[in-house]
């Protein structure tokens, strides 16, 4: 069932976000060339068209960081906490599977937005001057060359590679898991459940918050208090990093946990349809 309410949500979204992305590659493309006859020539129109294309770009890119976050919301709120829940929560689908249907479309269209901008970066760089790439190229493999002539193959990149991934990707949950936390609790109330629900997302950032500066502090402290005889190698530099970011990793999958249990423990038990 995960599967096909996966392909709703993503036909649901796609109408939106696909053209969105689109748009911002075509406007990238389009004010690459401006860019170059402008540079070229000293046509006041190209100028003003340049200008024009310019502003059209930054709009474009904060209109997909708005329209994602917005469909976000907006997809769980419509299909889970309005009248639409009721038959959505008909289905023959479990709630695990309705709140990880909406996780996954979301980090999806938040990682495909994020490439999408890249990309138009890159679409809007290039090709002003191929030196410039080819010099590029050139100091990434002296780079590798580098790590390699230290003692550090390529499967060390990759495991640091996989575990910022996994940091990105945990930390994409807990942005959405959040909104889904805070509206969830918010919706159980019968009245005033927007307003709850805002009141919801700053009382847990502000918790978060809390909660992480007491952890920093109690670290410190404790690290001020023992005594570590820590010799500095290559092979302890790179294994006390791999331990940060697993470390790191660890804490964002306990806090979506907590999150992901909270949204399911409200949509199952204390859920206040209209």
């Amino acid at each position: 069932m995960l599967r096909k309410l996966l392909k709703y949500e993503f036909r649901a979204t796609a109408r939106l976000m696909l053209p969105l992305l689109i748009a911002l590659l075509a406007v990238s493309g389009i004010l690459n060339i401006c860019v170059r006859v402008s540079n070229a020539t000293e046509s006041n129109v190209i100028a003003f068209v340049t200008g024009m294309l310019t502003f059209l770009y930054v709009m474009a890119i904060l209109a997909i960081g708005v329209v994602v976050l917005v469909a976000i919301v907006y997809r769980f709120y419509k299909n889970l906490l309005t009248d639409e829940g009721y038959l959505m929560f008909t289905l023959p689908a479990s709630v695990h599977s309705l709140v990880w249907a909406k996780l996954i479309t979301a980090i999806v269209w938040l990682v495909a937005a994020f490439i999408d901008i890249v990309l138009s970066l890159l679409v809007l760089a290039a090709p002003f001057d191929i030196r410039v790439g080819l010099d590029i190229t050139v100091v990434i493999g002296e780079m590798f060359n580098d790590l390699a002539a230290a003692g550090i193959g390529w499967y060390e990149v990759v495991a640091f590679c996989l575990e910022l991934l996994l940091i990105v990707v945990l930390g994409l949950a807990g942005s959405c898991l959040v909104f889904y936390t805070s509206m969830s609790l918010g919706y159980s109330f019968s009245n005033h459940k927007a307003l709850l629900s805002v009141a919801f997302y700053f009382a847990i950032g502000f918790v978060t918050q809390i909660v992480v500066v007491m952890l920093l502090i109690g670290l410190g402290t404790t690290a001020g208090s023992v005594e570590f005889t820590f010799e500095y190698t290559l092979r302890n530099a790179l294994n006390l990093g791999h331990l940060t970011l697993l470390g790191i990793c660890l804490a964002e999958l306990l806090y979506d946990g907590i999150l992901y249990f909270g949204t399911t423990f409200m949509l199952k038990r204390r859920l206040n349809l209209p």
